[in-house]
């Protein structure tokens, strides 16, 4: 089983080019796999794929689909990740050699390779091209899966109805339950696939791989918002993307009408008076306190909102990226901004259990106790653990610890440790393993995100 990837930061060559380029990938260090199935999931764009196609051909596998002896290569494109490639490590318990990788953007190359090369025996006994496209992924997957090793699918879902994609569930937990040694890893946006039972779920989402659990996966969240309430949902949407396109109608402006509407609290659940918190994704003292947050939170009167530039301006116009980077911002129902520590009376004074703080920290002398301590935890903050790409991306964590002043890193990396191991048992959304990550110092200076 493969139990863990990792890069080895000597071996890259340039950190500013692609695949490096894409935030999850400059960040990562390494990613343990717990289970024997495991799913990547996240937006377009956001290195899933290129991860996965880069551990294909680290083990030996084609490069557009196949196993260690099927090698079929028609284009340049398909070694973009060769540098990727070059820098992995793969650390398995057991490695047995065996495997598939089946990449559904370049399937139609491999089935016309096979063709070519006369095996279509080993493959049904006709060609691949004569059956639909959903049969042929099925026929692939009963042939080439019943076996020890490690399997790698790029998006199966593509061919697949969501009958089908049920039966391809069933038929990994059989091949699971067979054969010890098989693994899946799995990049999807199916909720279907991503529901299969006890599986490990890494979210590509907010800049770096996180765990996740299934009820917290995005196709799961809009195809539960949609179904809910169809009708409001479209027409929401649509006049979004109306709005986005008044004068021309493309893609991308459909893209970000899409992207407001997801982002947008579900309003028949109540969230219609909800306070917006808008926090830095990237920090994990803002991670770890807003999950405390969302453990208090047992009525919903809040929705916490990862800063993205994408749908910031849908939620209020007047909120600026760099503003918000720098200290919490919280908008209120009636449309007030708080900002800082007045955001955190404001949200104290929501739960019983903290009314009394959110009071007193309105007033003085509290309220100006409250605003210094705040000022110097957020000024400070990148010096709990190394920076992923939010208000820190251009710090340097040793620069900063040589400046800190009174302290600062100490007292920073005690309250962060503090909160960030309380977090877990109330709520926290990454798993022990990706904490313990988050706390190795081995990440040289001039590759920080």
């Amino acid at each position: 089983m493969l139990k863990k990837i990792a890069i080895l930061r000597e071996r890259v060559v340039d950190g500013e080019s692609y695949p490096f380029s894409i935030p999850v990938i400059r960040c990562l260090e390494e990613l343990t796999f717990r289970s024997r199935i495991c799913f990547f999931t996240g937006e377009n764009g956001t290195g899933k794929s290129s991860l996965l196609e880069a551990i294909a051909a680290h083990y030996g596998f084609g490069r557009e689909g196949g196993n260690r002896n099927f090698q079929n290569d028609s284009t340049d494109s398909n070694h973009s990740v060769d540098a990727l490639v070059r820098a992995l490590r793969l650390s398995f318990d057991r490695s047995t050699g065996a495997g598939y990788f089946l990449r559904a953007e370049s399937f139609f190359n491999c089935a016309s390779y096979i063709d070519e090369i006369g095996m279509s025996d080993f493959y049904g006994g006709r060609s691949l091209h004569a059956r639909s496209h959903g049969e042929t992924f099925l026929t692939l997957l009963e042939l080439k899966f019943q076996r020890d090793g490690l399997f790698l699918l790029d998006e199966p879902e593509a061919a697949l109805s969501p009958l089908r994609q049920l039966s391809f569930i069933v038929l990994m937990h059989d091949v699971l339950r067979k054969f010890k040694d098989a693994q899946f890893i799995v990049s999807t946006h199916s909720p279907l696939l991503l529901g299969y039972p006890e599986a490990q779920i890494l979210s590509f989402d907010d800049g770096h791989i996180h765990e996740i659990e299934y009820e917290e996966t995005a196709p799961i969240e809009l195809v539960r918002r949609f179904v809910n309430d169809r009708e409001g949902f479209l027409e929401e949407l649509l006049h979004c993307r109306k709005r986005h396109c008044s004068s021309r109608r493309t893609m991308a402006h459909s893209g970000e009408a899409v992207a407001e509407i997801a982002e947008k609290p579900d309003e028949k659940n109540g969230s219609r008076t909800a306070y917006r918190v808008l926090y830095d994704g990237q920090c994990e003292i803002c991670q770890a306190c807003v999950s405390w947050l969302k453990a208090l939170d047992r009525e919903n009167k809040t929705i916490c909102l990862p800063i993205s530039l994408e749908f910031l301006s849908a939620v209020d116009s007047r909120l600026q990226m760099d503003e918000c980077l720098r200290q919490l911002n919280v908008v209120t129902p009636e449309g007030e901004i708080h900002v800082g520590w007045d955001a955190v009376a404001c949200l104290a004074r929501l739960f019983p259990s903290t009314w009394l703080i959110g009071v007193l920290g309105q007033r003085f002398p509290f309220r100006n106790a409250g605003r210094l301590l705040y000022g110097f935890v957020a000024e400070n903050r990148y010096c709990l653990s190394k920076c992923r790409g939010g208000a820190c991306r251009v710090v340097k964590p040793e620069a900063v610890r040589r400046q800190a002043r009174l302290g600062a890193f100490w007292s920073c990396y005690t309250m962060g440790s503090f909160i960030s191991v309380a977090s877990g048992p109330v709520g926290g959304h990454q798993s022990c393993d990706a904490k313990n990550n988050y706390f190795r110092p081995d990440v040289p200076p001039a590759l920080t995100c």
